[in-house]
């Protein structure tokens, strides 16, 4: 997607050749008219899927994902990274590791949000290793909805999370692809 990849070139910092900076327009500070594009790039690419709710994980993921769901006319539904230990048998969960490999994240989401009748498209911001792509769809297996697929708004492709989810089967359409992120600079991925 030309309009992303601009706007990532123009004020996404790179941090070093691993990471990426995107909080000017999609984790912190967001820019809603590019929300918008996004939300109508993925309604293109996935609107001939059967799509009954919009899944992604809070927060980051929130802001794409609530324009794809409004392009869908379906509800948006996002794993919580934490909850009260004394509702926990009211969620489905998943571990989910993190670059600190010390720790592990617990997301969950309420058994009444997910049915065997749900058809899923996930939403993610970024995906580096998959790991929290995989937990969602974890999270769907669980409770017997379909993952229909996965929008992803910036993928690290130099990163192994495409293979990973290519390995399962599952459709992953990116709309912005690094290859590298070398002296400070942003090399996308051309098809």
């Amino acid at each position: 997607m030309k309009a992303l990849e601009l706007v990532i070139n123009r004020e996404a910092v790179v941090v070093n050749q691993e990471s990426i900076k995107v909080d000017n327009f999609l984790t912190q500070q967001v820019n809603p008219q590019l929300m918008n594009l996004i939300g109508e790039e993925f309604f293109d690419l996935f609107g001939n899927c059967k799509v009954t709710k919009v899944l992604t994980l809070e927060s980051s993921g929130v802001p794409p994902a609530i324009f794809v769901a409004q392009k869908f006319g379906v509800p948006l539904i996002y794993a919580r990274k934490q909850t009260n230990l004394s509702v926990e048998q009211d969620y489905s969960l998943s571990h989910v590791p993190t670059y600190n490999p010390q720790v592990t994240n617990r997301i969950l989401i309420s058994r009444r949000h997910l049915t065997p009748n749900d058809h899923i498209l996930i939403i993610d911001n970024i995906l580096a290793k998959g790991d929290s792509v995989l937990g969602m769809i974890d999270i769907c297996q669980q409770a017997g909805a379909t993952v229909e697929g996965v929008g992803i708004v910036i993928e690290k492709s130099f990163q192994e999370g495409r293979l990973k989810l290519n390995q399962y089967g599952f459709r992953v359409e990116s709309l912005a692809r690094i290859a590298s992120l070398n002296n400070n600079r942003i090399q996308f991925l051309r098809d």
